[in-house]
Order: C-alpha cells, then sequence, then structure tokens
C-alpha cells in the first residue's frame, strides 16, 4: 500500500434535497496512485447505490489532478443536485493529494 493514499474531501449539500435530510454534507473518498495521480478507487456518500456508483464510474480511472476533466465530466455527465458539491468535494481531495505528496517527499528527505 505504500504507493497508494487515501483522500478525503467534503462540502456542505444545499438543502432541499433529500440528500440533506440525511446528511449536511457530502463526502468523497478516493484511493489514489502516488506516482501517476490515477483513482484506483472511490466512493460518495450519496443516498442511493445508484447515484454512488455512477460518481465511483466518473472518477475511478481518472488522474485526480486533472480537475478541469473531472469537472467537464461531473458537469457533462452527473445532473443531480449535488453536482456543485461533488466537484467541490473532488477539488479537496486533489489538494489533500497534493499536500500528501509534498509530505511524503518532506519525509524522504529528512531520512
Amino acid at each position: 500500500m505504500g504507493n497508494r493514499v487515501l483522500v478525503t474531501g467534503y462540502s456542505k449539500i444545499p438543502g432541499g434535497i433529500s440528500a440533506s435530510d440525511v446528511y449536511s454534507v457530502i463526502g468523497v473518498s478516493m484511493e489514489v496512485d502516488v506516482e501517476t495521480g490515477e483513482i484506483i478507487k472511490a466512493d460518495c456518500s450519496l443516498v442511493t447505490k445508484l447515484a454512488r456508483e455512477f460518481v465511483k464510474r466518473i472518477l475511478e480511472g481518472e488522474k485526480l489532478t486533472d480537475i478541469s476533466a473531472l469537472e467537464h465530466k461531473f458537469k457533462n455527465d452527473y445532473h443531480g443536485s449535488t453536482r456543485k458539491a461533488l466537484i467541490t468535494a473532488t477539488k479537496i481531495c486533489c489538494d489533500r493529494y497534493l499536500k500528501a505528496l509534498e509530505n511524503r517527499k518532506a519525509l524522504e528527505t529528512s531520512k
């Protein structure tokens, strides 16, 4: 597992949708290959199984660092009420991935 990291991102869900009755935020988690930035596995806290699986298909196999491509896929393919929150959570995952890379480099140089 040394060449993979788990990153998470959370974003506020808009009111008035079914997900907001259950959660106030949406969570996205991703297992990412450290060397390539490829999203190996993804999951999210959407209410329905179909929506969770759809988001997984949008994310898995893509490069987390190519935020513009991921945002385009969400805007083109996902027309649910939580689209903006999913994009925001994905951007947070990217920021955390980049921070994880920095932390790993710092640890390697301090050895």
